[in-house]
């Protein structure tokens, strides 16, 4: 009976770091080096491949308020090909440790469109707009 107590002692102590709410409980798959499903304490769910514990490739996340991110990921960041999708914009293109950086389009709730090379420093960079009334406009580089 004092072995089985043990046994039964150790599984519970290896468990819990398995399990740990803050770093995300593995729900399907493989989530260490390989697919899997990871649920996290705010609802966030991870869903796409693993490299040691670490989001790596390609994958998509979806977060308690509706935001869905689906694209490459590396080292934990969106980086690469990627198309980000909130309330009040989607936004498809390159992103760089998890900024809009390189070519992409972006498209607001109120109309607004923006074809252009992102920055990743939200500072203006050369492409072209549609406003509100749906006229196009080309955008210079903004050289500060």
């Amino acid at each position: 009976m004092r072995n089985l107590l043990f046994v039964f002692c150790l599984f519970i102590i290896n468990l819990v770091p398995a399990q740990n709410i803050e770093e995300g409980i593995c729900i399907s798959g493989n989530c260490e080096t390989g697919f899997g499903v990871k649920k996290y304490k705010d609802g966030t769910l991870y869903i796409g491949e693993w490299w040691n514990d670490i989001p790596s490739g390609d994958g998509t996340v979806i977060w308690g308020n509706g935001t869905i991110y689906v694209g490459q990921f590396y080292e934990g960041v969106y980086n690469g090909n990627g198309t980000l999708m909130s309330n009040h914009e989607l936004y498809i293109g390159e992103f760089k440790k998890h900024k809009q950086c390189g070519k992409g389009t972006l498209f607001f709730a109120n109309g607004e469109v923006h074809v252009k090379e992102f920055n990743g420093m939200g500072e203006k960079s050369k492409g072209y707009v549609k406003n509100k009334q749906g006229e196009w406009e080309e955008i210079k580089q903004d050289k500060n």
